[in-house]
């Protein structure tokens, strides 16, 4: 008899979880979800960048102001102190991280949750490659280096690939995800880069749902022996109401 599947209480118990992207709308609300539905979970630490002036300790602690959160401050009052915060960088080498903050996670972490990127659909192809492509390879470099690894989610998009129906497989992209990782690298004004912008805008319709599906590639070919799953969310939206 094979071993007995753990529940998804017992898989999140004891956890300590390392997130990315989770000030965006998305990471708000898996940040609820698994402190209010898990509360044998350790510690969630939350990759954040510094923007416009403000820290990363700043820009949580305003996140949590947010309504999303008023819930989970009535159910959980004391939640924040299951969160750690951490500076980071994911176009930067080991995403930026002190070399003490990245050994305390390696030490640490046993599930990943990788989440963050840029999701403009006309975000400049060098950057959307190095924060979406190298920044994923950066989170799964550190995550291969957790002896508890139980598993590496990856939030990728449903619209990755341009096809009626999508299958849970992962297509290989025309153009490999070495080659733009190569690209992301050369200088702006090099003659090569328009060139490379004309036949990738043949492939894919804009620069996010290019670097989605090479950041899927990339984590088929270079995580074949670790615990990994893609999710692919559909549409994610917001609905403000006013009381006006």
């Amino acid at each position: 008899m094979g071993k007995r599947l753990e529940s998804v209480e017992e898989f999140y118990r004891d956890g300590e979880i390392l997130l990315t992207g989770g000030t965006g709308f998305l990471g708000k609300l898996v940040i609820v979800k698994l402190l209010r539905s898990f509360p044998g979970i350790r510690k969630i630490y939350m990759m954040v960048r510094d923007k416009k002036g403000a820290s990363a300790e700043e820009r949580l602690n305003a996140l949590f102001r947010n309504v999303i959160f008023e819930r989970l401050h009535l159910e959980v009052p004391d939640f924040k102190s299951k969160i750690h915060v951490l500076p980071c960088n994911l176009e930067l080498r080991d995403l930026g991280l002190s070399p003490e903050n990245k050994q305390m996670l390696i030490s640490r972490v046993n599930i990943v949750l990788h989440g963050a990127a840029t999701l403009r659909f006309d975000e400049d192809l060098q950057v959307a490659i190095q924060t979406n492509v190298r920044g994923t390879r950066e989170v799964l470099n550190l995550a291969k280096q957790c002896p508890n690894l139980k598993m590496l989610t990856y939030v990728s998009t449903a619209f990755s690939h341009a096809r009626s129906q999508i299958g849970e497989v992962v297509y290989e992209p025309k153009t490999h995800y070495k080659e733009l990782l190569e690209l992301s690298m050369i200088c702006p004004d090099d003659p090569r880069l328009p060139l490379m912008k004309a036949k990738l805008a043949l492939e894919s319709v804009n620069t996010y749902t290019l670097t989605k599906a090479a950041s899927e590639h990339l984590i088929s070919e270079e995580a074949k022996t670790y615990p990994v799953t893609i999710f692919r969310p559909s549409i994610v939206y917001k609905v403000i109401i006013s009381e006006d």
